[in-house]
Parts: C-alpha cells; structure tokens; sequence
C-alpha cells in the first residue's frame, strides 16, 4: 500500500509528539504555595492528559475524564489561594468537552448532556469570550493547554457521536464545523490530516478548508442563529 508523504508527515509528527512531548507526573494539590507552582501543575496536569492519551498500554479509557478529576482540586486549591484567577479559559473548556465527546462510548446516557453542554457553549461562545475580556486566566498568556487538549482529540469519533445523537441538522453541521475550527486552531497533526485529504497545499494551515466549509454551513442554513458566532470566531494559528 502506497502511503502519501503528507500522511507519512503526519504519522511522524504524532510520534514525535507522543514519544517527545509529554512525561507524567503525578500534581500534589497540598504542594501548591505560589502562583509558579499553579502555573507549572496546570502544564503538567496537561501533559498528564497528552501522555495517557498517547500511551495506549496503558489503557486508560476515560483520559479526559481523569484529566477533569485531577484537574478539580487543583482548581479548588486556586480558588482557595487566588478566587479572581479562573482556571480555565473558554476555549480550553471547549476544548474538554469536545474530548469527552469524542470517548462518548464509555458515558452511556450521559453522553447526551455532554453533547448539549458543547451546544451550549457555542449558544454563550460570544458572551463568554467578552465575560473573559475582564478575567484573569491561569497561564493566559500561553497556548499550551488549548494545543495538548486537541492533540488528545479523535475528530472521527467525536463526529460519530455528534452525528447520531444531534437533534437538527443545523445543530449537527455547527458542531461539527465548530470542533474541526478548534482543531485547525489548535492541532498541528489535523491541519496536516486536512492537507493530506483535501490536497491544500503543503502545511496549509487550514484556513481555506474552514472558509469553505463555513460558506456551505451558510449556504445550507441561511436563516441560522449561529451567523453572530461564525462572525466572532477567526482561525489564528499559535505555537507558542
């Protein structure tokens, strides 16, 4: 079988990332004095994530729900320490949800509320973004977080989830176009799997492909309520 060199990129770059990248290491909330010591458990709690992902003998099934339990005392520990630091910013909460959808065969019925909760946010996308405007994020200056959250995101399985349990057409097609927006922001390996199936262009960062793909959104749906919101988003690619 004859592998295409955009495909055989994108397999190197997933190895690298998993073999290179992130190292587990157990956060200890009670060891948390300072705001470098958040600051660095909110990376490694990331890589932690990035690390169970990647590592399939270790078969953790429900990495991003491992992810949101260890994350919860870290998050109650800074609420302790500093109330007016939020811990995570829109798009990595976003983010989260989309890579519990994207597990969806391991939450059964629950699935549906965390499908709807990911609606929602693209309801409140725009009015959340401007509550953010006035909030101090942990590490908000950096990337890190929103990029390993989508590197642990399988776009096909969470496509299959949306897709079967979707009320409308309209709310399956923002979904969809709203998840492969983060992972075009966020992921360099999906920007090069964009490459590879649409032919864009080498390392095209995948702006086209949303243009296009929002254009039909529109063409299909041209009364939606979601026009406000596809205005308000922009893809910016950050590798900080």
């Amino acid at each position: 079988m004859k592998i295409s060199r955009a495909t055989l990129l994108l397999l190197l770059t997933i190895l690298l990332i998993s073999c290179a990248g992130a190292k587990y290491k157990k956060v200890a909330p009670s060891e948390l004095k300072t705001m470098d010591d958040f600051s660095k458990a909110k990376d490694q709690l990331a890589d932690n994530y990035l690390y169970k992902a990647n590592d399939f003998d270790l078969h953790v099934v429900n990495y991003a729900s491992d992810y949101i339990s260890e994350t919860q005392e870290v998050m109650n520990k800074l609420s302790a320490f500093d109330s007016s630091i939020v811990f995570h910013s829109v798009e990595e909460s976003e983010l989260l949800t989309l890579a519990l959808i994207s597990k969806g065969g391991y939450y059964g019925e629950a699935l549906d509320s965390i499908i709807n909760s990911f609606l929602q946010a693209i309801d409140n996308h725009n009015s959340n973004i401007e509550k953010q405007k006035n909030q101090k994020i942990l590490n908000g200056n950096s990337t890190k977080t929103e990029r390993t959250l989508a590197q642990g995101i399988y776009f096909d399985d969470a496509k299959h989830f949306i897709i079967s349990k979707a009320v409308s057409d309209e709310e399956r097609d923002i979904m969809l176009l709203y998840a492969q927006f983060l992972l075009i922001k966020y992921s360099f390996p999906f920007r090069q799997h964009l490459y590879d199936i649409d032919e864009l262009g080498a390392f095209d960062n995948g702006e086209k492909w949303y243009d296009k793909n929002k254009k039909k959104f529109l063409e299909n749906h041209p009364n939606t309520k979601y026009r406000p919101f596809l205005d308000n988003i922009t893809v910016t690619i950050t590798e900080d």
